[in-house]
């Protein structure tokens, strides 16, 4: 009997291919709403986009669209959500959150309303986003005093990204803004320094980002050659002034 279970799945998942394309048909055309992404990992603060592509049976007429959050059945316009007042806005499909919070984690659908009486439809399931904040790993997780520690700047889920890490002690920054590695090596800390140490996570570095920085320091480096050069011809015109004859 266990044996033939698996052929009677076949025979279900059969049907039910069949039905569904009879429906199609039927239709002339099917629902559908594709997800870029179905998971999105983002920052709390940051600013995150959700986008997808959609169709719908033709001789339907688009009313409207609009993505709705929560659990299935609870089709209420994210706008119109006082928990995201002020923060949301629509790009065409894409959807834009900004100012992320931790209780914006959870699922988003996208909904589509034509003019038809039954020309209702949500994407499900949808994309599950998760805003995270930073946590600070240390290596050993037991630390004798004095010993070397290595701290490790992470998130709770993956960021789709590369981001830059920073970290602070005591609020003030300590390392390059512009470095990718999200570990800080300490010798010989102590158990109460170690509360000191926090970390962030910058946005994506891009090539722009480093452009504007070695143009920076490119002025900054020939702006000092032009002030050492010009004090060394004063230095050197004063040398030859008090020089008796």
């Amino acid at each position: 009997m266990l044996a033939a279970f698996p052929v009677l799945c076949q025979i279900i998942n059969y049907f039910n291919k069949q039905y569904l394309l009879n429906i199609c048909v039927s239709q002339r055309g099917c629902w559908d709403v594709t997800y870029t992404s179905r998971r999105v990992c983002a920052l709390v603060n940051s600013t995150v986009e959700i986008s997808c592509t959609y169709s719908h049976p033709s001789g339907h007429t688009v009313n409207k669209t609009f993505w709705h959050y929560g659990p299935s059945g609870v089709f209420k316009d994210l706008r119109e959500e006082h928990q995201f007042a002020g923060r949301v806005e629509y790009v065409g499909n894409k959807l834009r959150i900004k100012d992320l919070k931790i209780s914006d984690s959870g699922e988003y659908q996208f909904r589509i309303i034509t003019d038809k009486i039954n020309g209702k439809y949500s994407g499900s399931p949808g994309v599950i986003l998760t805003v995270t904040g930073t946590q600070i790993k240390r290596s050993p997780a037991a630390v004798s005093e004095g010993q070397e520690v290595i701290l490790s700047c992470s998130t709770k889920c993956t960021l789709n990204d590369n981001h830059t890490y920073i970290w602070y002690k005591n609020g003030r920054q300590v390392t390059d803004g512009f470095t990718k590695v999200n570990k800080l090596y300490l010798d010989s800390v102590s158990n109460e320094e170690l509360q000191q140490y926090s970390c962030a996570v910058g946005d994506a570095v891009n090539s722009t980002v480093f452009s504007h920085y070695t143009v920076t320091l490119l002025l900054f480096l020939t702006q000092f050659l032009i002030i050492a050069a010009l004090w060394m011809w004063f230095s050197f015109k004063m040398y030859l002034t008090s020089k008796p004859d």
